[in-house]
């Protein structure tokens, strides 16, 4: 026993004061989802526009050409799901909030976490925001509980080389947006085919009522404090649409349709606007930071500024 206890002390201690060690330092790494949370709440009383939605809105949308203060609170694949609770949490916090663009595109409704190779992602959720796992499916997953295996080896490695003072936040603004430098190429449409392909793979019908039952819930709050909601779907390259399955696209769009009507909101679909060409683009669904200048100055234009007069009448 004594031999154990000794053996103990000489070499597992030793890893798990280092396995401590490396767990404490990066708690304190900065990530898009810790500083998205410092930069939502520095001037949340201040925010009158909220931007919601995945990365297509984070990439796409910059606040800062918006007629109001704005807030892009979109993130790489954000479902309806953590949208709603995004909208539960803050909004009663909020009170200059007057608009909420909720952009929905080709996988909103069918977005599914069970079948996302990025379902990691909604650990970061629950560590740094405290939201509810959106699938108990992964409630035991070991990235739930270790941040060495939620950064993965490598990553972890090269940030405890520099004692943690690195950081893995994108290149987000104060006010949320993530610029995307154009890479100097074209899409194509063989790159287009793939995306969609793959985003196929997380995609499943039959999570339609779950998320469109998100998107009501959303629309319900939003309504019940005064705040306006607006559907809108981003531009797209043409390679893109032309990759879509088409009963998917018009069970989608019919739905959105459905939801503005029944709750009596506008649904703005830029999907296939012409005004944008490939070079906008940083790939097949992502505008490059030039397209988004152009469709939030679209976007201000024809959905926000209309509907700021109608809070603001005078």
């Amino acid at each position: 026993m004594k031999n154990l206890a000794k053996s103990f002390l000489i070499y597992v201690f030793p890893i798990l004061l280092l396995v401590l060690w490396i767990e404490t330092g990066l708690l304190a790494v900065r990530n898009s989802y810790s500083q998205k949370k410092i930069l939502l709440e520095q001037h949340l009383a201040e925010h009158e526009v909220l931007i919601l939605g995945n990365s297509l809105p984070w990439h796409g949308i910059n606040p800062g050409l918006i007629s109001a203060r704005a807030f892009n609170l979109s993130m790489v694949s954000q479902s309806l799901f953590y949208d709603l609770q995004f909208i539960a949490r803050y909004t009663p916090r909020m009170p200059a909030l007057k608009a909420v663009v909720l952009c929905v595109d080709y996988t909103s409704l069918e977005d599914d976490i069970n079948l996302s190779p990025e379902y990691w992602r909604s650990f970061f959720y629950e560590r740094f925001f405290g939201f509810p796992l959106e699938s108990e499916k992964f409630a035991w997953d070991i990235m739930r509980f270790s941040l060495i295996k939620l950064y993965g080896g490598d990553e972890t490695l090269r940030l405890a080389r520099n004692l943690f003072r690195d950081h893995l936040d994108y290149e987000q603004l104060e006010n949320g947006f993530a610029p995307r430098i154009n890479p100097g190429y074209l899409t194509n449409e063989s790159e287009a085919r793939k995306r969609v392909n793959f985003l196929h793979t997380c995609m499943n019908s039959s999570a339609i009522p779950r998320n469109s039952a998100h998107l009501r819930e959303i629309i319900r709050l939003l309504r019940a404090k005064g705040v306006i909601p607006v559907l809108v779907s981003l531009p797209v390259s043409s390679g893109y649409t032309l990759a879509l399955d088409q009963k998917k696209l018009q069970k989608m769009q019919e739905t959105i349709q459905t939801i503005a009507t029944e709750s009596g909101i506008s649904y703005h679909n830029y999907m296939f606007d012409q005004r944008f060409a490939t070079e906008d683009f940083f790939d097949a669904d992502h505008l490059a930071v030039n397209g988004a200048i152009h469709f939030t100055n679209i976007l201000n234009l024809e959905v926000i500024k209309p509907l700021l007069k109608t809070t603001n009448p005078d």
